[in-house]
């Protein structure tokens, strides 16, 4: 059978790691089960002992201690299964960065060394409801990032707050090829066309014409140090209307990254929150605007 093929061909290039080949349909997975690869959050600074432990008890879940060449003594708190062996983790998938398939390696500590470590990196799986009025963190998967769920979860009425803008003017067919060119995974290949109550013609890459009863406005690119742009009303258009015009502003009002980048136009505009060093805490009630409704 083809899975015994490539488990086998897995075991000779990793003859040190825990692969196993499964075959779903028509299509073979590799499963790694030396690799925790579903972390959920990471702090900033780094944390003792001590701190580590009393921040673990508040997820109710196990903590583990060891080390990772690239970055360090590392702890990840709130983890599920207290008897998982696993010798390999994945940096937190954030919204907005491309996403590392990197295996990084993890040397567990015994509890009595570990007790003696003072700067660990702290990673969690679970509990980030528990810690976050404790601590400031550094990553936050993207599934629990709200400028996500506003992008890709939410089906209820809501004004369009675009995260980038592309360099230039384009024609419904230049548009069209832009986004094919893009791999769903990186930029969602949606694209609506649609005229802004100032004129402008606006095509927007990861929204879908078909949503278009959920828009009740439009809202440019809010850069840093930048006053936040007015709500304008949108009309859109459907494809056919599109196919004759010639100027559109292209928007992405999912930020994510292109597969093709030397196919994708210079980035004139991003959204502050992806700006480097974004203080997400700037808030008025001080709770990390990732967690919250303030976008």
């Amino acid at each position: 059978m083809i899975e015994k093929i490539f488990q086998k061909l897995l075991e000779n290039a990793y003859p040190n790691r825990d692969f196993e080949t499964v075959k779903i349909g028509k299509t073979l997975f590799t499963v790694s089960h030396d690799c925790i690869g579903s972390l959920t959050y990471s702090l900033q600074g780094t944390h003792s002992y001590e701190e580590v432990k009393n921040l673990n008890a508040l997820t109710t879940y196990s903590a583990r201690y060891g080390y990772c060449p690239e970055k360090g003594p590392i702890a990840i708190i709130g983890i599920p299964n207290a008897n998982a062996d696993w010798r390999y983790f994945k940096e937190v998938s954030a919204y907005g960065e491309i996403t590392t398939y990197e295996d990084l390696e993890f040397k567990k500590y015994s509890i009595e060394d570990a007790k003696h470590i003072g700067n660990y990196t702290v990673y969690g799986i679970k509990g980030i409801e528990k810690v976050a009025n404790l601590v400031k963190f550094d990553k936050i998967n993207s599934v629990y990032d709200s400028r996500c769920e506003e992008v890709r979860f939410s089906h209820e009425l809501r004004v369009l707050k675009m995260k980038c803008k592309l360099e230039g003017q384009y024609s419904f067919k230049e548009a069209e090829t832009l986004t094919k060119n893009q791999q769903r995974w990186a930029v969602d290949r949606g694209m609506a066309y649609a005229t802004l109550e100032n004129g402008q013609h606006v095509a927007i890459m990861s929204f879908w014409y078909e949503k278009k009863n959920e828009a009740t406005g439009f809202r440019d690119v809010w850069e840093s140090k930048k006053t936040e742009p007015p709500i304008q009303k949108i009309t859109f258009m459907t494809d056919e209307e599109a196919a004759a015009i010639k100027d559109f502003s292209i928007y992405l009002y999912d930020y994510n990254f292109f597969y093709k980048p030397e196919k994708a136009p210079h980035i004139v505009k991003i959204d502050r929150t992806f700006a480097p060093g974004f203080d997400f805490y700037d808030t008025p009630d001080g709770k990390d605007l990732r967690l919250s409704d303030q976008i």
